[in-house]
């Protein structure tokens, strides 16, 4: 079974630009808001209509960001990324004994920062290439090849990037577990 991945646009669209959005489809079920699929479908931004295909990824909260005991913090997100997270949150993927490894994909910095304090799964999309290398998906070269890639496309600082790549395959192991062999 694959990981529910719950994306933002930003994070979706440098997958895309990237080249990476078949792999990543492929071996990760990635869960939408509906803010987030209205912004990547929106006509003339990248991969508006690849996207429209993938209305089966598309769900919405059932609650409220309010019902929710981290809801005063979230309130300098913007709509997409705290839907994102609400879904994440009703997922019951927070805190789960048995760690199903669902996680939140997103290239916000105040998304970033705001899971980080709450305890929530994260990566961004710098290290999609490193998880699909480490599950066996994507070769070494490859992997170095786009990662660079989104280096150059995404607006990532310079400490963000040097931890990317410093990260090791124990670094990652939550995100990789469900897709590795080993």
């Amino acid at each position: 079974m694959q990981p529910d991945v719950f994306t933002d646009a930003s994070s979706a669209i440098l997958l895309f630009k990237a080249g990476l959005i078949s792999p990543f489809l492929q071996n990760f079920n990635m869960v939408l808001a509906r803010s987030v699929f209205q912004e990547l479908t929106r006509k003339g931004y990248p991969g508006s209509e690849s996207f429209l295909g993938q209305e089966e990824r598309v769900r919405d909260p059932a609650g409220t960001v309010r019902s929710f005991a981290w809801a005063q913090q979230a309130n300098g997100l913007d709509r997409g990324e705290k839907e994102t997270i609400l879904l994440y949150a009703e997922s019951g993927q927070i805190q789960s004994p048995d760690r199903a490894g669902g996680f939140i994909l997103v290239d916000d910095g105040r998304a970033a920062r705001f899971c980080r304090a709450q305890g929530f799964e994260f990566i961004n999309a710098l290290l999609v290439p490193k998880v699909l290398h480490f599950s066996g998906v994507m070769r070494n070269t490859d992997c170095d090849e786009s990662m660079d890639r989104l280096r150059r496309l995404g607006r990532y600082s310079d400490r963000i990037i040097s931890r990317a790549y410093a990260f090791t395959r124990a670094d990652l192991d939550y995100f990789i577990k469900e897709n590795s062999d080993d």
